[in-house]
């Protein structure tokens, strides 16, 4: 068994590397500065491993004139994690945490040539036949409303995937789309969707994606306790639309996007700095933290919705900013 880590949130590590300047964020600079000290004393104790979520953040935008910066942010986040890189297996049905030594570059290397040649978001699965949408009923809010424009009312699949390869960008890295699907699934009447009529494949279609998703649908008004004690059936639920038993790891990431969905946990979206993209990025952090005895990380919003996700799972890591770990630690 690897030893007790903490996990820092990449903001931690940039803090860390150079701390907050600006007069609002004098605290901060406080806390950035005290942790310098506290994390080289607790090195003996814990380690600090990276994870590829920290890799993904590193590659949010990147392009080779920033190679420079990226090796530099890594040979200082090196001397925190000693190229200590946490991964995980299985030892029957318990998930087993475990540490390798691997150059944060050399991952990040192979982690951005492979993200070239897969990015896609079509599906081969659901090839129904075109049909009609009665756009009376459709108004402008709706996400997909300039695609059926520009498709004459018609919804066909195979366009439909070309649509959303070409908006790629915009949905993971902007803000317009995203921010009309939350709006639209909060307001989604799904009795009203089950009285229109349309094909027998699209029924079905439909059928079926509302047989996995209707638990969430149902919690939309529930309050953040209801929400915690149903909360690990409705992730399982939703998806195992891609997957018969998804398992732990699956639900921890991908459920913490489906949580941004939530009306209760949903996060102020800001172009090129909070996006969609940094929501998903945020999930794999939520996962390689869970074995954690701390988890530190600066945004509030990250903070709350991983608590959230830790006690609906009964998971035990504390999830604090660079403040609280200072104090929790001083206490001790």
């Amino acid at each position: 068994f690897m030893k007790k880590y903490i996990y820092l949130d990449w903001n931690v590590y940039k803090y860390l590397k150079k701390s907050r300047l600006e007069e609002r964020d004098k605290s901060g600079h406080d806390a950035d500065i005290a942790m310098r000290t506290l994390v080289s004393k607790l090195a003996n104790s814990y380690c600090f491993p990276y994870s590829e979520g920290h890799i993904k953040d590193a590659s949010n935008k990147y392009n080779p004139e920033m190679r420079d910066f990226i090796e530099d942010d890594f040979r200082f986040a090196e001397t925190i994690n000693h190229q200590e890189c946490i991964g995980y297996g299985n030892n029957g049905s318990e998930l087993i945490f475990n540490t390798q030594k691997k150059p944060m570059l050399e991952f990040f290397d192979e982690y951005v040539n492979e993200k070239k040649s897969t990015l896609s978001i079509s599906n081969d699965d659901y090839n129904i036949a075109p049909f009609l949408v009665d756009m009376s009923k459709i108004g402008n809010e709706h996400p997909f409303y300039d695609f059926l424009v520009s498709n004459n009312g018609i919804m066909d699949m195979k366009r439909l995937d070309e649509y959303l390869e070409s908006i790629f960008d915009e949905l993971f890295t902007g803000t317009s789309f995203y921010k009309k699907l939350r709006a639209y699934v909060e307001k989604l009447d799904t009795q009203d969707m089950m009285n229109q009529s349309m094909s027998l494949d699209s029924r079905l279609l439909l059928d079926r994606h509302l047989y996995f998703l209707f638990p969430f649908f149902d919690s939309i008004s529930d309050s953040e306790e209801e929400l915690a004690r149903k909360w690990p059936r409705i992730a399982y639920h939703y998806l195992k639309m891609s997957n018969p038993n998804p398992p732990i790891e699956m639900q921890l990431i991908q459920g913490y996007s489906l949580l941004d969905m939530h009306p209760l946990f949903r996060e102020k979206l800001k172009k090129h700095k909070n996006t969609l993209d940094n929501i998903v990025r945020d999930g794999s952090h939520c996962f390689y933290a869970s074995k954690a005895q701390y988890f530190i990380s600066e945004d509030e919003s990250t903070r709350k919705k991983i608590s959230f996700i830790y006690k609906a799972y009964g998971i035990r890591t504390k999830v604090v900013s660079e403040a609280e770990f200072l104090n929790m630690v001083e206490v001790v």
